[in-house]
């Protein structure tokens, strides 16, 4: 049986997506301005995404029958973190902050956005159900009568 590598290099592009930045801390002040990222795997989510992702490379290596599943259940778990990340509610309450202490004007700003890793993980996951789709259909081999 001749094995495709395919899907896993994407899986490879999953677990190394998994390391890069999900979340993306922007902080404004007077005069400055930083930004802070943590990585998938520093999350809840990454962490069972991995898991997920080693579990689907090796039904991919495998070529076993459930393998688009686990794909579509990576690209579901990316979509949680992006909702979670992007829309949560206690990331939503940063903004524009101003106020006066005595003659001292501050004024000051923060703001969470998606990074690039979890794009990534989306995408891969994306790549890896559609290529392991073919999996699920009966295999016939050559000459073999159907009845």
């Amino acid at each position: 049986m001749k094995r495709e590598y395919v899907p896993l290099i994407f899986t490879v592009s999953m677990v190394v997506a998994v390391f890069l930045p999900w979340i993306v801390l922007h902080l404004q002040m007077p005069g400055d301005a930083a930004t802070a990222s943590r990585s998938g795997i520093r999350t809840v989510e990454g962490i069972f995404a991995l898991i997920i992702v080693l579990g689907g490379g090796f039904l991919a290596y495998g070529r076993h029958k459930f393998t688009a599943a686990v794909g579509a259940l990576d690209f579901l778990l990316g979509i949680i973190a992006v909702f979670h990340y992007d829309l949560g509610a206690g990331y939503r309450a940063f903004g524009q902050a101003a106020g006066t202490a005595g003659d001292l004007t501050f004024a000051g700003g923060a703001s969470v956005s998606i990074g690039w890793g979890l794009w990534v993980f989306l995408i891969a996951s994306v790549v890896f159900t559609v290529l392991t789709w073919k999996y699920m259909r009966p295999s016939v081999t050559v000459g073999q009568d159907e009845r």
